[in-house]
């Protein structure tokens, strides 16, 4: 459940009242469940992304750059794409649906969809 937003709402409060909106539904299971934090990442359809959004994509293409011995800016990109292109194809499941039988639960477009995929893996 998303919380109402006026149309002529600023990029940084509609980020908080969507980053509230997720945290008081997860924070409490995630913190209990799963003994973990709960950073929403809270993006914009035109590509914008709140600030904790932004400092986890930072710490996680700093981790994996450092870890891999690659360019920082070369993984922070691939990173990006990725994750865009995983959000796109869950978009398209959700509005369209699978068109093909699933196997073991999962659907086999996804399964194809991974294995032919176009964006290189880090």
């Amino acid at each position: 459940m998303h919380p109402p937003i006026v149309t002529k709402t600023s990029p940084p409060c509609i980020y908080k009242l969507h980053k509230n909106a997720k945290k008081r539904e997860y924070r409490e299971r995630v913190r209990e469940v799963e003994h973990a934090v709960f950073i929403p990442l809270v993006l914009l359809t035109c590509g914008g992304m709140s600030h904790e959004t932004t400092t986890f994509y930072k710490k996680l293409a700093a981790d994996l750059a450092a870890k891999r011995k690659l360019q920082y800016s070369e993984v922070l990109g691939r990173l990006k794409c990725r994750i865009s292109f995983a959000l796109f194809r869950s978009v398209i499941m959700a509005i369209r649906g699978s068109r093909s039988l699933s196997h073991n639960g999962v659907p086999a477009d996804i399964l194809l969809a991974s294995r032919k995929g176009n964006v290189p893996r880090l």
